[in-house]
């Protein structure tokens, strides 16, 4: 698999622990390190992008953002990425694009979730997996008639031993 090969290159190791999380909104909140490893096989090409997430309180949920420097192909450019996460529950979260559209739900009290999204005829599917109190990662598979992509998305809490140097948030927004 494209995506094992280009995370073994980077120096990445998947972890076999799973960390179960009661109180989703305290696991997120914070900023965490970003490393993304992005294989598309229709195209041929693969990519990553290196930055942060930075997740804060917004209301009653959390607002999400990513920024980052993205490589792809001879594709580089800093980019940028919103969400919205609601608490229907403790351990739930309501996932939005930053325009109010549904993403995906996202329940971690085993540890780990299995998530899916539609977008037009594309599928998404999704495996979501805590690591451990300061990593998380999110794995897609998307599939369809314009996308055969997989997107292999590390994040590590900043501060954390394990979070290396890299890009400043504030320099992104």
């Amino acid at each position: 698999m494209a995506v094992r090969r280009s995370q073994e290159r980077r120096g990445y190791q998947r972890l076999t622990s799973i960390f179960r999380i009661g109180d989703l909104r305290s696991f997120l909140a914070g900023e965490w390190r970003l490393d993304r490893d992005i294989d598309d096989d229709r195209l041929g090409q693969n990519g990553v992008l290196h930055g942060l997430a930075r997740f804060s309180q917004s209301g009653d949920g959390l607002a999400y953002r990513e920024v980052g420097r993205l490589t792809f192909g001879d594709y580089a450019d800093d980019v940028s990425r919103d969400y919205r996460y609601d608490f229907p529950e403790k351990a739930v979260a309501r996932i939005s694009f930053a325009d109010g559209r549904p993403f995906h739900e996202l329940d971690l009290r085993r540890g780990k979730a299995a998530v899916r999204h539609l977008c037009g005829d594309d599928i998404y599917n999704g495996v979501i997996t805590a690591d451990s109190p300061d990593r998380w990662t999110a794995t897609w598979t998307v599939n369809g008639p314009r996308k055969a992509i997989r997107i292999a998305s590390v994040f590590r809490r900043e501060g954390s031993f394990d979070a290396a140097g890299g890009v400043d948030f504030d320099e992104r927004q």
